[in-house]
């Protein structure tokens, strides 16, 4: 039992040293193809060393970037609200409301029923933008209002 615990740490030590140093070493190409082999959430690729947090979001490119990276780390943060907020502020700085849009905008505010101010601007978000998002996330939207 002694070695079996030994071999299982040694293996996530490996496994961990082998995935930081390919985070924090490789270029973020290679970061986006092994992201969702990783055990990180979204918010370390944003910090050192990439700094995806500072990268300017005017450019179409880096939208991209950070929209694959976030969604190769959907599952890792389905029911984190910081998650779906940033992902559906950047899906909004192009304005077209997509089926992804829509649904990081439902996720966001199913997700937001306890925070009320949040809720609130969400709620404004949602009457000022009615027209613009399908019929079936009206529907799920108005069920939740």
């Amino acid at each position: 039992m002694y070695k079996f615990f030994n071999r299982i740490l040694l293996l996530f030590l490996t496994y961990n040293i082998i995935s930081l140093s390919l985070i924090l070493f490789a270029p973020a190409k290679i970061n986006e193809r092994i992201w969702k082999y990783t055990p990180y959430s979204y918010k370390e690729a944003f910090n050192y060393p990439l700094n995806l947090r500072n990268i300017p979001l005017t450019n179409k490119f880096n939208q991209d970037l950070l929209i694959s990276f976030l969604d190769q780390s959907e599952g890792k943060n389905y029911l984190d609200i910081d998650y779906w907020n940033y992902k559906f502020n950047i899906l909004n700085i192009n304005q077209k409301f997509s089926d992804e849009i829509q649904r990081s905008f439902y996720k966001t505010f199913l997700l937001s029923k306890k925070n009320e101010n949040k809720n609130v601007e969400l709620k404004n978000y949602f009457l000022i933008n009615y027209l613009n998002f399908e019929k079936k996330y009206q529907n799920k939207i108005i069920q939740n209002f």
